[in-house]
């Protein structure tokens, strides 16, 4: 997910000043994220002796980062909520620092 952001984020650079590059770029940035989030998950539900639902799929594609808590609370014991959560925020901080560094660098030096 941090290469992905961070390719994204420097293709976004690039783009500033081309509106329809970055409308495509956008659009395939939130296609590659709920497809790497949806596969996140189905692995993560195989490894339990449960499945996605169809409203957990369908939920985790539309909503992307924002459904993630709410599957990992409804997949995890609650007495393990405090650890899933620290390293899920901190993933998700440094998912959106590699999109802005990425996007900076490319949109000062490159564009």
């Amino acid at each position: 997910m941090i290469v992905l952001h961070a390719l994204f984020g420097a293709g976004q650079g690039l783009a500033i000043g081309e509106e329809g590059a970055g409308n495509v770029l956008e659009v395939l940035h939130f296609v590659a994220t709920a497809g790497v989030i949806f596969y996140w998950a189905s692995l993560d539900a195989r490894a339990r002796p449960q499945a996605l639902s169809a409203m957990q799929s369908v939920g985790i594609v539309l909503l992307g980062y924002f459904a993630m808590p709410f599957y990992l609370a409804s997949a995890r014991p609650p007495d393990t909520w405090p650890r899933w959560l620290s390293k899920g925020l901190a993933a998700l901080a440094c998912i959106i620092t590699a999109f802005f560094v990425a996007f900076s660098l490319a949109a000062r030096y490159l564009g």
